[in-house]
């Protein structure tokens, strides 16, 4: 199984970062247009992302897909489904807020889900694809 990045205009900075802490570089596509997204993710076996356009992409093409959120509320904004895992941090401050309170939120540990909790989630992820396939 072979990761890859896939990201938009906004997240070179980010998707540069990971790259480069994984011990094998994974391909990078970015700024694709979304016909070539969907594409890519007609041939995965799993997403995992973050609170975004491209996790509802995938979530409605049916891919298991991991969703990390942060100060948005995942009951309302989680795309649906049993192939959907919406992971989040502790409860924050900010929540339900608005931006400037997520701006002013120092702690932000609504942002702190476990690296044992995301890979977990992937697994089981990875478990539905295969009762898929």
């Amino acid at each position: 199984m072979a990761s890859v990045l896939i990201g938009g205009p906004a997240d070179g900075e980010r998707l540069a970062e990971v790259a480069a802490s994984c011990a094998i570089a994974p391909p990078v596509f970015q700024r694709l247009p979304l016909l070539s997204v969907a594409g890519l993710l007609a041939h995965a076996n799993l997403f995992l992302g973050q609170d975004s356009g491209l996790t509802h992409l995938a979530g409605s093409l049916r891919l298991p897909t991991i969703a990390l959120f942060g100060p948005t509320e995942i009951r309302r904004w989680a795309p649906r489904g049993g192939h959907v895992r919406a992971l989040s941090g502790p409860p924050c401050m900010c929540q339900g807020q608005g931006w400037q309170a997520v701006q002013r939120c120092k702690d932000k540990p609504c942002l702190n889900v476990s690296p044992e909790a995301v890979f977990e989630a992937c697994l089981q992820g990875l478990q539905l694809y295969r009762s898929f396939a």
